[in-house]
């Protein structure tokens, strides 16, 4: 392990039990979901496992785990399980996973920037401590969510993926839908990533013409659709090598989907629980919000007045599709805007301050705001364009998927999306990557201190309420 990474991880280890300990100081009850969250396992922790709370939405993953890690640190120390499973332990948990998480993206880092001329150790873990931090991921590290977990079992199932560990990846693909369901578009980009890789290894031998640049544009599309149809017609040999290749490492992957396909059926639905509250519904605005959050999270690598130039020579180029994308965009935002109760009822969470401060202030707004989608899609393209057209293609249906069929606007669900996305971006200057750690600092220490140390009051309500993502 690099001495760099060792010393921001020890630094990290740190600062996140300091902000543990103060978090709790301020907030020792369980707050918000928790609520839910901590009777829960503190009925798994006793062993009653045939309890559960009927409005709890996700599989019981995470008290699984919890139970995993505090039974035996109970058994080797004896420490009773009413002290392992108070709020402030059951927190800690999160702040393991967190811990694991920062390992893993430094592993992630190095595998897939393994070949980039411009890598370093340094570099590499920079990149990893900042997206360690990042601040929606960070902010609930203090807090009995399933973020953390559900983090860290998807960014293992990526890094085992990567390494060629298929069945092992889906695996723990499987182990992260009993965290979150919809991590089960996380297992089918996995199959998708390890399908598509298979396909250009076998195409490219027999298309030496074939750069691997030209692999990153549509026009790759059509060259693929003539090579499946030639094996289909001339050469059913390759074809079925190329079948049998593929279901071999991802048959374990499609096992996962049909059986998550298998619970949605028996359970009608996706959640477990308060079904009423999270229908399933066509939100395509979701994608316009990934977008602008994706930029924004990621804007210290984008800042660049010859980006803009370029988007605007790009608009000056391709005016048909220009009006394609503007009319299309306007039916999406017309016909497809969902505004769930929860988002303009909850003034405790930034999203409620978003919506009513920007998208409510008049009608016309959420129409104003198309063109900033588009730059915001075109710069996120932008930034990934080394990656493959199979992957771009896999990762973009993906990340809508995990998102359409959600009504609530919920920054929560963003995580998954932009790290893996952040992670595949080209690894950058030093002065950037310090700027973006600058700015998640900021981010974090601003949320964290509004949490801790400017509650509120709701009138007719006890107890004070606090702000969070």
């Amino acid at each position: 392990m690099d001495v760099i990474f060792l010393e921001l991880f020890c630094l990290f280890v740190g600062i996140s039990g300091y902000v543990l300990v103060w978090l709790n100081e301020a907030e020792s009850a369980p707050y918000m979901d928790e609520v839910f969250h901590i009777p829960q396992v503190q009925n798994y922790c006793v062993g009653k496992f045939n309890e559960w709370d009927p409005m709890i939405t996700t599989l019981p993953g995470l008290y699984l785990a919890t139970v995993g890690i505090v039974k035996p640190l109970g058994t080797l120390f004896s420490i009773p399980a009413s002290t392992l499973c108070s709020t402030f332990w059951l927190r800690s948990v999160n702040v393991f996973f967190a811990t694991g998480n920062l390992y893993l993206l430094y592993r992630l880092v190095k595998k897939l920037h393994q070949s980039d001329k411009v890598s370093s150790p340094g570099k590499e873990a920079l990149t990893a401590f900042t997206l360690g931090i990042f601040p929606v991921l960070y902010f609930f590290t203090f807090l009995y969510y399933t973020d953390s977990g559900s983090t860290f079992c998807v960014l293992l199932m990526y890094l085992l993926s990567l390494d060629g560990s298929q069945k092992m990846a889906a695996l723990i693909g499987a182990v992260s839908v009993t965290f979150r369901q919809t991590n089960i578009v996380w297992v089918v980009f996995m199959a998708g990533i390890t399908a598509s890789d298979s396909l250009l290894y076998r195409v490219h031998p027999e298309k030496k013409d074939i750069s691997r640049e030209s692999q990153r544009n549509l026009g790759f599309l059509p060259i693929l659709v003539r090579q499946l149809y030639n094996w289909t017609t001339k050469d059913r040999k390759s074809l079925w090598n190329w079948l049998g290749d593929m279901i071999n490492k991802i048959w374990v992957y499609l096992l996962v989907i049909v059986g998550f396909i298998a619970f949605m059926i028996i359970n009608d639905g996706i959640v477990v629980g308060a079904k009423d509250h999270h229908p399933v519904v066509l939100h395509f605005p979701q994608v316009f919000y990934l977008a602008s959050f994706m930029v924004g999270f990621s804007i210290m690598h984008h800042i660049s007045a010859s980006r803009v130039q370029s988007f605007l020579k790009c608009l000056y180029k391709k005016p048909f599709l220009v009006i394609v994308y503007s009319l299309v965009s306007a039916l999406i935002v017309w016909k497809f805007t969902h505004v769930h109760p929860y988002l303009l009822a909850d003034n405790r969470h930034y999203t409620f301050y978003v919506w009513s401060r920007i998208y409510r202030r008049h009608e016309f707004i959420r129409y104003a705001l198309i063109p900033c989608y588009g730059f915001a899609l075109w710069t996120l393209l932008r930034a990934i364009e080394r990656k493959n057209i199979l992957w771009k293609c896999v990762y973009c249906i993906c990340a809508s998927a995990n998102l359409i069929p959600s009504p609530l606007l919920e920054f929560r669900y963003f995580i998954m999306p932009y790290l893996i996305y952040r992670l595949n971006m080209p690894l950058a200057s030093y002065v950037r990557l310090l700027m973006e750690l600058t700015m998640y600092i900021a981010i974090n220490f601003v949320t964290l201190y509004m949490f801790m140390e400017k509650p509120f009051l709701w009138e007719g309500v006890s107890g004070y309420q606090r702000f969070m993502w």
